[in-house]
C-alpha cells in the first residue's frame, strides 16, 4: 500500500470517527474492524458489565429490537450486507445503560472489491429518537388540532407566515359553504373567489409575525354564499406550530350580524316600551280632557239653530275631538295598557280582509296582487290587532305610490335551522312570513333606524301621527315576532313580519 493511500485510509476514518451517525466496518468473517465514538456511546441494559465495543458488533448487542421483535444474529443488518442485500433505514430499537430508550435508522452496504467480490460490510445508523419524538408529538399536536377545529363552533382559519391555509375548522366550513379541498394549500387572498382579498387586511396578517403579536377588533361587511350580507368582527393571534417553531397565524372570524341585530332589537323594545309607557299615561289624561269637549260640543249642538254659524264651529269643534280621541286610541294602542285577548288565526283570512279593504281604497292607477299559501302555519295574536298591522302597512305603501305603482303581499311558511340568512329571526323554528312590498321611492337609509319610533313621521306636519309603523312594531313583538324593514332608494321596499308556528313547538 503506498503512502498516498495510507494517508488517504486514515483521513477516511478520521472522517468516520467524528461522524454524527455510529459507523462500524466489518471483514468478510463478520469481525468488527472499526466503531466510531457515536456508535461507541450507545450501551444496553441487560449487561452485567459495560460492553467493550470490540467485543463484538453494534447490531449484536442484546437487547435490540426490530418492527418484527427482537433481532437474530442471521437477520442483523450487518449479516444480510456481507450476504450482498442492501439494507436501507431499518428501524431498530435498543436500550441504553440508563434505561433510554432509544430508536435508530440503520442503512447497510456490502464493500465490494473491484472484481465484485465482497470484503466486508459498512453500517451506519442514524439516532432518531428525538426527531421521532417530536414528530409524534406534532402528530399528536394535529390531530388535537384538527378535532377542536373539527368541534368548535367558531370560524378559524390557520395561516402559515405566507398566508397560506393550513387548516380551517368545521364551523368555517359550513359557514362559507365550502370544503377543505377548496380551501387548505391555497392563499388567504385566493380562496372563495377572491373573498377574502382585502389590502388592508393582508398587510396586517403580512406584518403580525415578524411585527405585530395580534390584531383585533377588524371589522368589515362581506357577502357569504346563501346568507347575505354579514358583519365579521376578524382577530389574529401568532402562534408556534410545535415541534419546528415555526409562526403561524390563527385567524378567528366572529359573526356578529345576529348578535348585533338582537342587540339592536332589545334596544328598540326598551325604547319604544318606555316610550309606550309615558305616552298612555299622558293619552289617559287627553282622554280626560276630551270627554267633557265632546259632550258639551254635542249637547250645544241640540240646542241651537243648526243653520247658524255657532252650529258649524260647534260641528268642527266636535269633529276635531273625535280626531283626537282617534290619536289617542292609538296611543293606547301603541302603549298597551290594557290586557289584549289573542287567539290561534289563520293569516290568510285577517290578509285577505285587509287586501280587500285596501283594494277599495287604493287609486286605479295602483296594483295589488297577492301570493298566499296554503301551508302557513296558525300564529296567536290578536285578529283585530293584526289587521291594524296590515291596514297601516298597506296604507303606507299606497301614500308611498302616489304616482302609480304595484304592491305585492305574500304569505309563506319558513323554518329556520339555526343558520338564519341576513333577514331572518335569530331563533330557530317554524315561521309564518307575512311580506308586504312597494316598488315605490323607499326609504333613505338615514330614516330607517327612525321608522319604527313613536311620533316620527316624514310625512307633511298634519298629514300623520307617526304611530302607525310603531303601533304595528309594538303588535308583532307581543305577539313574539320579528317586524323588519328591506329598502333600496329608488326601487321601492318590503315589510317582513315574522311570526312564531303557535300550532307546534318551535324547537328543532
Amino acid at each position: 500500500m503506498s503512502q498516498e493511500t495510507s494517508n488517504l485510509g486514515r483521513m477516511a476514518l478520521a472522517t468516520l470517527a467524528s461522524s454524527p451517525y455510529g459507523v462500524a466496518l466489518y471483514d468478510r468473517d463478520g469481525r468488527l474492524l472499526f466503531l466510531n465514538d457515536r456508535a461507541k456511546g450507545w450501551r444496553l441494559t441487560n449487561d452485567p458489565a459495560p460492553v467493550d465495543p470490540s467485543e463484538g458488533p453494534l447490531d449484536g448487542w442484546k437487547p435490540v429490537w426490530d418492527a418484527n421483535g427482537p433481532l437474530t444474529p442471521e437477520n442483523t443488518p450487518s449479516v444480510r450486507a456481507l450476504a450482498g442485500e442492501t439494507v436501507v433505514d431499518r428501524r431498530i430499537k435498543l436500550t441504553e445503560s440508563d434505561g433510554t430508550i432509544r430508536e435508530l435508522e440503520v442503512t447497510a452496504h456490502p464493500l465490494r472489491t473491484q472484481d465484485d467480490r465482497i470484503e466486508g460490510a459498512a453500517v451506519i445508523a442514524e439516532d432518531v429518537t428525538d426527531k421521532l419524538r417530536i414528530r409524534d408529538d406534532s402528530e399528536r399536536a394535529r390531530r388535537l388540532m384538527a378535532g377542536v377545529l373539527e368541534t368548535i363552533g367558531d370560524m378559524l382559519l390557520v395561516l402559515d407566515n405566507q398566508l397560506t391555509v393550513l387548516m380551517a375548522s368545521h364551523a368555517y366550513y359550513k359557514a362559507t359553504k365550502t370544503v377543505p379541498e377548496q380551501v387548505v394549500g391555497k392563499h388567504l387572498t385566493q380562496i372563495q373567489g377572491g373573498l377574502w382579498d382585502i389590502a388592508d387586511l393582508q398587510t396586517r396578517l403580512s406584518e403580525l409575525v415578524p411585527v405585530h403579536g395580534r390584531v383585533d377588533g377588524y371589522r368589515l361587511q362581506l357577502e357569504l354564499p346563501k346568507r347575505g350580507l354579514r358583519t365579521l368582527v376578524l382577530s389574529a393571534r401568532k402562534i408556534y406550530r410545535l415541534g419546528n417553531n415555526t409562526k403561524t397565524i390563527l385567524l378567528t372570524i366572529d359573526d356578529v350580524t345576529d348578535r348585533e341585530r338582537a342587540q339592536e332589537q332589545a334596544l328598540l323594545n326598551a325604547k319604544l316600551e318606555s316610550i309606550g309607557f309615558l305616552a298612555g299615561g299622558l293619552a289617559h289624561d287627553v282622554n280626560n280632557r276630551l270627554q267633557p269637549i265632546l259632550g258639551y260640543s254635542q249637547l250645544g249642538r241640540t240646542r241651537v239653530d243648526p243653520n247658524t254659524k255657532l252650529a258649524e264651529w260647534l260641528e268642527r269643534i266636535e269633529a276635531n275631538a273625535e280626531g283626537a280621541r282617534a290619536v289617542v286610541r292609538n296611543v293606547l294602542s301603541y302603549a298597551r295598557l290594557e290586557p289584549c285577548h289573542t287567539e290561534l288565526v289563520d293569516l290568510s283570512v285577517v290578509t285577505k280582509q285587509a287586501l280587500a279593504n285596501a283594494r277599495d281604497n287604493a287609486p286605479e292607477w295602483i296594483e295589488i296582487s297577492q301570493d298566499l299559501a296554503t301551508d302557513a302555519p296558525p300564529v296567536k295574536v290578536n285578529p283585530n290587532d293584526m289587521m291594524q298591522v296590515l291596514d297601516n302597512l298597506l296604507t303606507n305603501a299606497i301614500q308611498a305610490l302616489s304616482q302609480g305603482g304595484h304592491i305585492t303581499v305574500a304569505l309563506s311558511r319558513q323554518r329556520i335551522d339555526g343558520q338564519p340568512d341576513a333577514t331572518a329571526p335569530t331563533v330557530p323554528g317554524v315561521y309564518a312570513l307575512l311580506s308586504i312590498a312597494d316598488n315605490g321611492p323607499g326609504i333613505p337609509e338615514a330614516e330607517r333606524d327612525k321608522i319604527f319610533d313613536p311620533f316620527y313621521t316624514t310625512k307633511p306636519v298634519g298629514e300623520g301621527t307617526g304611530l302607525g309603523l310603531a303601533i304595528a312594531h309594538s303588535i308583532v313583538h307581543q305577539a313574539g315576532g320579528y317586524i323588519e324593514l328591506d329598502s333600496t332608494p329608488g326601487t321601492g321596499c318590503r315589510f317582513d313580519i315574522w311570526l312564531p308556528d303557535s300550532g307546534t313547538t318551535n324547537d328543532i
